[in-house]
């Protein structure tokens, strides 16, 4: 559609101690022959869009969350998700796409390819 192809991914453990990376291999097909598609990507993860992380870097603590409305906001602003590009590949005549993207444990990743 108008909107591209969105894939989402997510990593899970059932131990929280457990810290890795994996690499996400993906394959997609059913696409225009011979076009270049653009896939970029927005990550959820321990290091990104984490407002937790950024508060406790700040040092930022409950109390002064609970007492100041735009801290809370300026938090939210630096921790909202940013697009990230993947990079662009040529589906050729076999209509598809691939890629490799590393993925850390406990997160979750949206694909988009347009």
């Amino acid at each position: 559609d108008s909107e591209g192809v969105k894939v989402l991914c997510y990593s899970f453990n059932l131990n929280p101690q457990n810290d890795y990376t994996t690499t996400v291999n993906l394959l997609v097909k059913g696409l225009e022959a011979n076009r270049t598609y653009t896939v970029t990507k927005y990550e959820l993860s321990k290091t990104k869009a984490n407002s937790w992380k950024i508060a406790t870097q700040a040092g930022v603590t409950q109390a002064q969350c609970e007492n100041s409305i735009a801290l809370v906001d300026s938090i939210n602003t630096q921790s909202s998700l940013q697009e990230e590009t993947v990079g662009s590949y040529s589906s050729g005549a076999e209509k598809q796409i691939s890629f490799s993207v590393p993925m850390p444990s406990f997160s979750a990743t949206l694909f988009v390819i347009k």
